[in-house]
């Protein structure tokens, strides 16, 4: 069964790959105190034993990360970091309820942010607020609100590569069209290959870009036109060695099938997948590659790089 890629487990994930590049994003002030030289841990599963998730609690995507400042050998902070994806008149009191548990199991300095990621344009908590009788109490948190910011503030720190991220999000929100989806995803792709970072945060902001900003089933040509994109690009800046992701992979897969379908089931689908099979060695993928990726024989691309070397010299 195939595993849903959901927008929390995005989140969650592009925090922890570009958690620096997250930290110097919103603090950037606090930069040179932190020592990054030093493991960074994140804390998820203590999180989750704090708050259980339930009907009345669902979780959407939250991280608490300790970090080790210079001040020290034993000195560290956390960071709360929540991301809202929807309204919720409830949303400041819980954030106040992970505070008090955080500070009661570690009694240490703890700061809190909230990237609210919803479009609802009057939906904005910014503090938790009590007060019976003689006692009062205010907590107030960091926020970042998307649908309040414009284009512009994603290039205030257009060296930093979680801007890229944030425009992403931003941009699915402003994005309704399947046509303006495709060129926002363009977009922030190739800013992200003009960037200069490595492969793997590469790769890993591309992962987000390709499925936080989703077409739907009947947009798969801008889908196929957005790998396409990607391909070629990455060969351009050679960044990445196939220039191929699974996401082309699985639209060949199921292109191959439904020409099976059409064409009469065993003949067809694999007519269908020599096709697919044929477009990956035109890409430049590597034969051993095209086996694993479409899972064949060895046997079955030599056989369509023979028809494409036959084919290839009758032109000539």
């Amino acid at each position: 069964m195939k595993t849903k890629v959901t927008k929390d487990k995005l989140w969650k994930g592009i925090i922890e790959d570009c958690f620096e590049d997250f930290f110097r994003f919103f603090y950037p002030e606090w930069v040179d105190k932190i020592d990054f030289g030093r493991k960074v841990e994140f804390l998820d599963k203590e999180l989750e034993q704090l708050m259980p998730e339930s009907v009345d609690n669902p979780r959407y995507a939250d991280k608490l990360v300790k970090l080790f400042t210079k001040e020290g050998k034993e000195h560290w902070i956390l960071i709360h970091i929540e991301v809202q994806g929807y309204r919720d008149k409830h949303f400041a009191e819980r954030m106040f309820i992970y505070f008090y548990r955080i500070f009661d199991k570690h009694r240490r300095p703890i700061n809190a942010i909230a990237i609210l990621t919803d479009s609802s344009p009057g939906f904005h908590p910014r503090s938790f607020e009590y007060s019976f009788m003689n006692t009062r109490l205010a907590y107030d948190f960091d926020t970042y609100k998307l649908l309040e910011k414009k284009q512009a503030d994603f290039y205030l720190q257009s060296d930093n590569p979680f801007s890229i991220v944030l425009e992403t999000a931003w941009g699915s929100l402003k994005a309704k069209k399947g046509i303006e989806l495709l060129e926002l995803k363009k977009k922030v792709a190739k800013r992200l290959f003009q960037s200069g970072l490595t492969r793997k945060k590469v790769e890993s902001i591309l992962n987000f870009i390709r499925f936080y900003v989703k077409f739907s089933r009947r947009e798969k040509e801008n889908a196929f036109q957005f790998e396409k994109f990607i391909s070629e690009i990455a060969q351009n800046k050679r960044t990445m060695a196939t220039g191929v992701t699974e996401r082309v992979i699985e639209a060949l897969k199921e292109e191959a099938i439904e020409k099976g379908m059409k064409q009469g089931m065993k003949q067809g689908i694999e007519k269908g997948i020599k096709e697919s099979i044929a477009r990956l060695l035109k890409k430049g993928i590597l034969p051993e590659q095209v086996c694993d990726l479409l899972d064949v024989s060895p046997e079955m691309v030599a056989e369509v790089q023979q028809q494409l070397m036959k084919a290839g010299e009758e032109e000539e």
